[in-house]
């Protein structure tokens, strides 16, 4: 019979060996291995320790700008770079917790980090318009019209088309897609912009556009549904997730299946047991083997 003492030894034993291996991985960088760890906790639900996850690798790329300051200006940038993109996706995390508040402070901090991303700009200018702050609104409108920025531009089209100017949206993304033609979010918009407008080939060319164009699997996802809503035919919602499950939980499914052989094996029982009961006399020990 298995002990409730047994299994919990060896699943301490398996997450800090599995723990280790990630770090080394990681190369040994506490920011990587918390996000890292960020990922993994989101895959199954834990909100919360995935945005502290995120939090925690974010303070380090700051650091790591600071110490480049003056030094070198690129690396500097770059640590900026990324944490804003942390603050970002710690803001995403705690707004699916439902504290909308604390997720627009964060996105505030990821863009004093990083004040020329314009998607975190962007971001930033939707959760504050969500809050009725005006100044977010004039902000918004000198960005797409004086700026040209294609961000706004996209933001600016998604409000069109909520009040059913559609029109008026597709005008925006074009000029928009003429700025930025490798832009996910543009592309996207349009999609659903022409859709709205009937035009079902125009959009399904720029969801196949938007498809090509996705870095994530759930911009994939999002891209295929797209597709999909203006009568195009993509590889099945299953067909991507299955390009994205082996990876994302295969190496937890290895650690599952190592704990289960391990927990059943008599010869790891009863090293268990010997490690819990030093006092254990040799003869009981060989006799338990």
């Amino acid at each position: 019979m298995i002990r409730l003492s047994h299994a919990l030894v060896l699943a301490l034993v398996l997450i800090i060996g599995s723990a280790a291996i990630c770090y080394h991985r990681a190369g040994r960088s506490v920011e990587q291995f918390c996000e890292a760890a960020s990922v993994s906790c989101e895959k199954y639900g834990l909100y919360g320790f995935a945005a502290k996850c995120r939090l925690i690798a974010a303070e380090k790329c700051r650091e790591a700008a600071v110490a480049s300051a003056g030094v070198n200006e690129a690396a500097g940038r770059v640590a900026h770079e990324r944490a804003a993109r942390h603050f970002v996706e710690a803001s995403r995390l705690v707004r699916a917790q439902g504290t909308g508040n604390y997720a627009t402070e964060l996105l505030s901090r990821a863009w004093n980090e990083a004040p020329w991303d314009g998607g975190v700009r962007a971001q930033l200018i939707a959760a504050r318009l969500q809050e009725n702050d005006p100044a977010a609104r004039a902000w918004l409108v000198d960005l797409a019209y004086l700026d040209d920025d294609p961000d706004a531009l996209a933001l600016l089209a998604r409000e069109h088309l909520d009040t059913g100017r559609s029109s008026d949206a597709v005008g925006l993304l074009k000029h928009a897609a003429s700025v930025a033609p490798d832009h996910f979010g543009v592309q996207l918009a349009l999609c659903d912009a022409l859709l709205a407008t009937g035009d079902s080939a125009a959009s399904q060319s720029h969801a196949r556009r938007a498809l090509a164009l996705a870095k994530s699997p759930r911009d994939r996802l999002a891209a295929r549904d797209a597709e999909v809503a203006a009568g195009g035919a993509t590889p099945s919602r299953w067909k991507l997730l299955l390009e994205y499950i082996p990876a994302a939980y295969g190496p937890t499914a290895l650690v599952l299946l190592a704990y289960l052989l391990l927990l059943v094996s008599p010869w790891i029982a009863a090293r268990i047991r010997r490690l819990l009961d030093p006092t254990r006399t040799p003869g009981a020990a060989a006799a338990i083997d």
